[in-house]
């Protein structure tokens, strides 16, 4: 029998997928792989400020899939090895399965498409490369596959922290995360800054991340503290106007950084962007809450798994055709974020008529 549908939580998944799908698409439509002061050298101020916004809704998706995380498994009861089993084998065996799939097709896609020069280089070494990809040593694959072995790792270790959030006062993890954001987030953006206006001296925090975890766990166990009603105590209105005001600011933020000589994009741990993204989830959570099921967006929300895993391929395929190269970047970005996710889709609908491909290749459970 299927589950039931939390209608907020497929909104916030649909709109995390257009977001990452985006993030793809504006970076091939700006060729982004250069310099990005050169790109803003080359356009007007309103489209670089266009670029800037659109850069930044392409930042939010990754932590609202992390937030997702945090609501769905960090609730779930562990109360034997038993249950520690069973997730394993239906979610993290699921998702390794799914991932060597699209590590195999994204290996022999850039091989074959000259991506690299592995098979100048002879049938042994690129047999070699072939195998440590495959089981995550240095990997060559598809730039949106970094995101694979981060939640593998953290599928491991997230039902000991819902163990923990049973057992614990979960008011008690605040403190480490708050290491995490200031160490990870707070510190770095505030380096960036004195670094850019010609500061020598740079903060340094001795309590690093590595020695208690990941940044994009800190988005994960924020997921489920504001599905407890972290912020429950915060009219809408302020939330919303929280979400915006960071937006824009995260906006302009970057709009600087193309400006200057050595500027760069902004990463997911810049403290503005990802204050957003949190209020972003709990807008969306609020908003959506007593939504009504909607089947377009359950199927998006479903879907996003193999539309993760395949419109990077449709994005880089159309964006090598010289075909392309006569349009205005932000109508590229048009065509490519509406082809990727389009084609995608498609490729996804008549693929899911075979059950082993729409389970396995897919992710649809």
């Amino acid at each position: 029998m299927e589950k039931k549908r939390i209608t907020w939580l497929d909104i916030a998944r649909a709109i995390a997928i257009i977001s990452i799908s985006s993030n793809h698409a504006v970076n091939r439509a700006f060729r982004d792989e250069g310099s990005v002061y050169e790109q803003f050298m080359q356009h007007s101020g309103a489209v670089a400020f266009i670029h800037s916004v659109i850069f930044i809704f392409s930042r939010i998706g990754v932590p609202i899939f992390l937030m997702i995380t945090g609501v769905l498994i960090l609730n779930k009861s562990f109360e034997n090895k038993d249950d520690l089993k069973k997730f394993y084998r239906h979610n993290l065996l699921s998702i390794l399965v799914t991932s060597e799939i699209w590590l195999f097709l994204g290996f022999w896609y850039r091989t074959l498409f000259h991506a690299n020069d592995f098979l100048e280089r002879g049938i042994g070494y690129t047999l070699g490369r072939f195998a440590g990809t495959m089981l995550f040593f240095n990997q060559e694959t598809m730039g949106n596959m970094w995101y694979i072995p981060m939640i593998l790792c953290f599928y491991l270790l997230l039902p000991f922290i819902a163990v923990a959030f049973r057992k614990i006062n979960p008011d008690w993890f605040w403190l480490p995360v708050g290491l995490v954001v200031a160490e990870a987030m707070v510190v770095p953006t505030i380096n960036r800054i004195l670094l850019i206006n010609g500061v020598k001296g740079q903060l340094e925090f001795g309590l690093g991340s590595m020695n208690l975890f990941s940044r994009y766990l800190t988005f994960i166990i924020i997921g489920y503290f504001l599905n407890k009603g972290l912020l429950k105590k915060l009219p809408l209105i302020a939330v919303d106007i929280i979400a915006f005001v960071t937006f824009m600011v995260s906006a302009a933020y970057q709009y600087w950084e193309y400006t200057l000589p050595d500027g760069e994009k902004v990463a997911y741990n810049f403290f503005p962007l990802a204050f957003c993204s949190v209020f972003v989830f709990e807008a969306i959570r609020r908003h959506f809450m007593e939504a009504r099921e909607h089947k377009h967006i359950t199927w998006l929300s479903r879907a996003s798994f193999g539309i993760y895993f395949l419109h990077i391929f449709i994005t880089a395929a159309l964006s090598g055709m010289s075909f392309f190269n006569r349009f205005h970047p932000l109508v590229l970005f048009v065509i490519l974020e509406a082809a990727s996710v389009g084609v995608s889709i498609i490729i996804i609908l008549i693929g899911s008529k075979i059950p082993f491909v729409k389970r396995v290749v897919f992710g649809i459970k």
